[in-house]
C-alpha cells in the first residue's frame, strides 16, 4: 500500500512539473529572485563569538549603506561585552529550555517511537547550561535598523538540535539577558 502512495505522489509531481512546460516552476524562481534583488537594504558582517569559538554573523537590518554610530557603538560593545554576557545568556537559555523540555519531549515522542538514548542525541535532559553547549550554536546577531537602533539592544538568534523548526533566541537590552525563547525573538 505505502509503495501505491509514494508512486501516485511521484506521479502527481512528475505531472505538475511537465504542465505549462514548466512555467510554474520558472515563475517560482523568478518572484524570489525578485525579492531578493528588491529587498537588498541589509548589511552582514561576520565577527567571532568566543565563548561558542566559533564565527556568527552580524546583521544589521534595513541598513544598505553606512552603520549609524549606534549600531557601530552595538557592534563594538558586543565585541567587548561578549565574554560577560555569556553566563547570562547561557543561564537564560538554559531556564527557557527548563521550562520547554516536557513541551519538547512530548512533541518529539509524537514523531514516533524512539529510546531515551536516542532522544538524548537531541534533546538532553535539562541538568546544568555547559551540558547545553553542545546542541546550540549562535547563528545570527541582529541589530535594528539605523532608525530604531537602540544602545545596548540587540538579538542572538541562535541553530539548536531540538527545535531546528523555530530556534532559539535570545534578546538583549541595556546589555542584560531580557528573554531566551524561539529565535523569532532575536528579530524585535
Amino acid at each position: 500500500m505505502n509503495k501505491l502512495i509514494i508512486f501516485g505522489v511521484i506521479i502527481f509531481c512528475i505531472s505538475c512539473s511537465f504542465l505549462g512546460n514548466g512555467n510554474a516552476v520558472t515563475n517560482t524562481v523568478n518572484a524570489q529572485t525578485m525579492i531578493v534583488d528588491t529587498t537588498q537594504k541589509d548589511t552582514n558582517i561576520m565577527i567571532h563569538f568566543n565563548y561558542f569559538n566559533t564565527d556568527v554573523e552580524v546583521f544589521f537590518t534595513d541598513t544598505k549603506k553606512e552603520l549609524s554610530v549606534t549600531q557601530k557603538r552595538n557592534l563594538d560593545n558586543f565585541k567587548l561585552k561578549q565574554d560577560s554576557l555569556a553566563p547570562e545568556i547561557m543561564k537564560s537559555i538554559f531556564e527557557f529550555y527548563k521550562d520547554s523540555y516536557s513541551d519538547y519531549k512530548a512533541g518529539w515522542l509524537m514523531a514516533g517511537k524512539m529510546s531515551e538514548e536516542e532522544l538524548e542525541q537531541y534533546l538532553p535532559r535539562p541538568s546544568t547550561f555547559e551540558a547545553l553547549k553542545p546542541f546550540i550554536k549562535p547563528a545570527v546577531i541582529h541589530i535594528q535598523s539605523s532608525d530604531d537602533c537602540e544602545i545596548g539592544t540587540i538579538g542572538i538568534e541562535f541553530d539548536c538540535e531540538w527545535d531546528i523548526e523555530n530556534g532559539l533566541g535570545v534578546l538583549i537590552k541595556d546589555w542584560k539577558v531580557v528573554e531566551a525563547s524561539v529565535a523569532e525573538i532575536s528579530y524585535f
